[in-house]
C-alpha cells in the first residue's frame, strides 16, 4: 500500500497498520465542564489521532482544571 494511503495520527505520526486511528473529538466532560479540543493542523480537515495521544492531551486539560 502507498504510504499516501495510509491514515495516520497528526500528532505522533502513527499509521493505522500498528494503532487505532479515530477522529479528535470536539469536546469532552470532566468534573461537570465541557472542555473544547483544538484541532493542531491548519487544513480545514478534522485532527486524526490514535488513542494513545488522545488520552494524553486529555489527561493534560484535566490537570488544567
Amino acid at each position: 500500500m502507498d504510504t499516501e494511503d495510509r491514515l495516520k495520527c497528526d500528532c505522533c505520526g502513527e499509521d493505522h497498520f500498528n494503532t487505532v486511528i479515530i477522529e479528535k473529538p470536539v469536546r469532552f466532560a470532566f468534573n461537570t465542564r465541557i472542555h473544547k479540543m483544538v484541532d493542531i493542523n491548519n487544513e480545514g480537515r478534522k485532527d486524526n489521532f490514535c488513542l494513545n495521544c488522545l488520552v494524553e492531551e486529555i489527561e493534560q486539560l484535566k490537570e488544567c482544571y
